[in-house]
């Protein structure tokens, strides 16, 4: 799916021909100038919200939150939940006579098992319990990337599959480590749009304005800006976003037109104070 953004409003129109008219400058070149500001409020706006290193971290838990979803390790709190109601209806059938304190003992000996890495004995009660999708000494990032809806890349729903790591935590820990260095990649894609731009009061720098954990996806993140002409009077530029899992909850269109909004405002401003200091020169010159 593709997100566009446009910046042919009629206000930001007429706010371009009165500075093109006082300033002599091109509508045009203020315009992209326009539209790279622009970039960067929709990269604000694109989850995880804002450009800080908070909003960095946000997306890095909600990621590393997805993989969890899926694989579990030898200490998970939820292994200890499953071998237990396994336990519980074993001695309930077979040995019915002080379930309870058969129970206890055995979550305690597990417990113990979990506490001291003991992977080889957890190994061997998951197999005599015969859990299924069990990771021996291996790991499989197949598990995570069919967990993932196809529109969205999040973890959600029945495609969800839960599997058991045993023995190869590390390599899990660095597959939801690369996941996490992909955080930015959405917002990315505006800086990539925004250096399709040209704008000849700054040539370079054109991702300034982006944090590094942003701007080192730039290129790998897919997005592209074009011109759009209608006439001597009537022109813009579409910034489109085609990073591979962008969609309207990634960046919903009241969030887009928000962001825009404010570029607009941000923008005009910078031009009304243009004007006024161009104005004041001019009446220095003449007194």
């Amino acid at each position: 799916m593709k997100i566009n953004a446009r910046t042919n409003s009629r206000k930001l129109g007429q706010s371009l021909k009165r500075f093109a008219k006082y300033t002599k400058a091109d509508a045009r070149d203020a315009l992209n100038g326009h539209a790279r500001l622009a970039c960067r409020y929709l990269a604000n706006y694109t989850q995880p919200y804002g450009l800080k290193a908070k909003s960095r971290s946000v997306g890095e838990r909600r990621v590393q939150y997805d993989i969890e979803k899926v694989y579990y390790t030898h200490q998970s709190p939820f292994l200890l939940d499953r071998v237990t109601w396994t336990a519980i209806r074993w001695y309930e059938q077979n040995n019915p006579d002080s379930p309870s304190d058969k129970i206890s003992a055995f979550k305690r000996r597990f417990e113990a098992y979990q506490s001291s890495n003991s992977i080889e004995a957890i190994g061997r009660i998951v197999t005599d319990m015969k859990f299924k999708k069990v990771l021996f000494d291996e790991f499989d990032a197949g598990y995570h990337q069919r967990s993932r809806d196809p529109k969205t890349g999040r973890v959600e729903g029945k495609r969800v599959e839960r599997v058991l790591v045993l023995g190869a935590s590390g390599e899990l820990w660095n597959y939801t480590k690369k996941m996490m260095d992909r955080v930015g990649l959405s917002k990315a894609a505006w800086a990539t749009a925004a250096t399709q731009i040209p704008f000849s009061s700054r040539i370079t720098g054109v991702t300034a304005d982006f944090p590094g954990w942003v701007k080192r996806h730039v290129g790998r993140a897919k997005g592209s800006a074009k011109s759009l002409n209608q006439g001597q009077h009537k022109f813009g530029q579409q910034m489109t976003n085609e990073f591979e899992w962008i969609t309207p909850n990634i960046l919903p269109d009241s969030m887009a037109q928000k962001a825009l909004n404010e570029a607009q405002a941000n923008y005009i401003a910078y031009m009304e104070t243009a004007i006024l200091h161009h104005l004041n020169k001019q009446y220095e010159k003449q007194s």
